[in-house]
């Protein structure tokens, strides 16, 4: 309901010794949800405002999506549920913004790229999830938002490749912004062998991950093989004993002499 100003004063006091708490303990070893806990405790103690809070995380995306995007989560009331959307969300801080004037394939390549938007939008399930909210209607939104912002990121790779490969050219051969001295020639050198190593490293990440699923699966099917071939085996020792069972009664009853 509404709120009058005293109360409303009371919350300010509250939510500001709050944060100011945080802030002092930040660098502390207790995790986020702990410190944030015991800051509400002792900020609250002898204040009359019963407090009702939700929380939300508010995550910049702008290099996945578009500039200035923002992922902003359901509310949530408990302390626990905003911890995991901390979690869940935290990875994708590397993405919050891209440099002034610089290309985001030079920091990440298009293969990175590619997977982070999938990974995102699996953390934006989880997230609502945890919510217990549906995230059918935002995840579509994040879908329309990337692919409104398609033709700048085209842009941008296509500048990316032309860069990349007039990189690969002989110094003297290239447009004259990108020629480089004796002293900087070894610098950007370095730099393109770690932009392809990335580029590898990724490739090889996700070939790693395909044959740890195929093995997992293989292995699940000799385990399920051979949990038939024990009860195949178990039915068939059954089978034997019953069998046998008349004929041990029979000789059991001939009278010996």
């Amino acid at each position: 309901g509404r709120l009058d100003l005293q109360t409303a004063l009371e919350y300010l006091v509250i939510l500001t010794s709050v944060k100011q708490k945080m802030q002092e303990v930040a660098n502390k070893g207790s995790t986020f949800e702990e410190r944030l806990q015991e800051a509400l405790a002792s900020s609250a103690k002898g204040q009359r405002a019963d407090l009702d809070l939700r929380f939300s995380v508010l995550q910049a995306v702008g290099s996945l999506i578009a500039p200035s995007f923002v992922v902003h989560t359901p509310m949530v009331r408990s302390v626990e549920h905003l911890g995991k959307l901390r979690k869940l969300l935290e990875p994708f801080r590397q993405y919050a913004q891209i440099p002034h004037r610089q290309c985001i394939f030079w920091l990440y390549s298009p293969v990175h790229l590619q997977d982070a938007w999938g990974r995102l939008q699996v953390a934006v399930s989880e997230a609502w999830k945890i919510a217990g909210a549906d995230s059918t209607k935002y995840i579509q939104k994040l879908r329309a938002c990337y692919e409104a912002a398609a033709s700048a990121r085209q842009r941008q790779l296509q500048l990316w490749e032309r860069m990349h490969m007039a990189m690969q050219d002989r110094n003297r051969y290239r447009p004259r912004r990108m020629r480089v001295g004796g002293s900087q020639k070894s610098t950007n050198l370095v730099t393109l062998k770690l932009s392809t190593l990335k580029t590898l490293l990724a490739r090889w990440e996700r070939a790693l991950h395909r044959q740890r699923k195929k093995h997992q699966e293989k292995r699940r099917r000799l385990e399920n093989l051979k949990r038939k071939r024990l009860r195949e085996e178990q039915i068939r020792r059954e089978a034997f004993r019953k069998r046998k069972r008349p004929s041990e009664s029979f000789m059991d009853d001939i009278p010996w002499i």
